[in-house]
């Protein structure tokens, strides 16, 4: 048997003698043998992708989440009588009163049916009367 196939063998085997009785042993270990102990990864190997994640998911969730409630907090704030709106349950109205907390819509201009609401009920402002015109 040649000496490659022997340093194979010891490899799969873990052990033996060389043929021929020498018994020599070099005192390196092969790469991919178990008595090699793992490098642990370092705090900034660890550190440095979880912090790219956060990064993404600030700017893909939390930035434009924030945008749109500070636009529709500027939209409530300036709710004005006579602004056309639509409301979360899909009610078109009128704004005949303006609360603190609450809205007064005109719903129906042949009833003159009311309803009162919170103003985080309103979804949009469809139109403002004042900017077409009519009144």
């Amino acid at each position: 048997m040649n000496t490659l196939a022997w340093v194979i063998l010891q490899g799969e085997q873990g052990g033996g003698e060389q043929p021929g009785g020498e018994g020599t042993s070099t005192g390196t270990k092969a790469p991919g043998s178990p008595d090699q102990v793992p490098r642990s990864p370092s705090l900034i190997d660890t550190l440095v992708p979880l912090l790219l994640i956060g990064l993404i998911f600030y700017f893909i969730v939390i930035r434009p989440q924030r945008r749109q409630q500070k636009e529709k907090q500027q939209m409530i704030a300036s709710l004005q009588k006579n602004d056309r709106v639509l409301t979360q349950g899909g009610i078109f109205g009128t704004v005949t009163a303006l609360g603190e907390t609450e809205v007064t819509l005109k719903i129906d201009d042949s009833n003159n049916t009311k309803i009162k609401l919170a103003r985080s009920a309103i979804a949009g402002v469809i139109k403002r009367d004042d900017e077409t015109g009519e009144k």
